[in-house]
């Protein structure tokens, strides 16, 4: 990734996260989180992470709410007033916008993004590099497979197991023309 012009929160520039001489600066103990909201970017830098064998973390606002039995990975970040409930299973390098409810026994595979305000009810699994638009309500027992994006306002009642773009209640699959 190109070094951006504009640094408003006044973070330090390590260099490229791609390059051998990273890895020299992070043996110092530095940790790094990957700031990047495109689902395959962010994978392919924490696989990056992952060979420099880089310290990862969560990031969790201070007014998200996680149970303490779900499972997390790494490198996920959980914005305000997003929950995960009991027995939930979150892999690495997901995002759960603001206001997202993840209920009880759900799993949510790794480099997906559930946007604000969507609400995955009871035993929803999702895929690896899903996107959930906002304001989304996935019914209880529904799977969404690997690389789906769901439009935002949509309204998910049966499973998706093909690869694309869905949109709308009810819900139907957006046709290349």
């Amino acid at each position: 990734l190109k070094r951006k012009k504009e640094n408003p929160f006044n973070l330090h520039y390590l260099g490229k996260e791609n390059e051998k001489s990273f890895d020299e600066i992070f043996k110092k103990g530095y940790y790094v989180f990957p700031c990047i909201g495109n689902n395959k970017i962010r994978k392919s830098l924490i696989n990056n992470f992952n060979d420099f064998k880089l310290n990862q973390f969560n990031v969790f606002d201070k007014n998200s709410i996680i149970s303490d039995n779900a499972k997390i990975g790494v490198s996920n970040y959980f914005g305000p007033n997003s929950v995960v409930n009991s027995f939930s299973k979150i892999g690495n390098g997901v995002i759960i916008n603001s206001a997202s409810v993840i209920e009880h026994h759900c799993k949510i595979g790794d480099f997906t993004h559930i946007a604000p305000n969507s609400t995955l009810c009871g035993n929803v699994k999702i895929g690896n590099l899903s996107f959930i638009g906002a304001n989304t309500v996935i019914k209880e027992n529904i799977t969404v497979g690997n690389d789906i994006l769901i439009g935002a306002g949509s309204t998910v009642v049966k499973s998706l197991n093909y690869s694309g773009v869905y949109f709308g209640s009810p819900l139907k699959m957006k046709e290349d023309k």
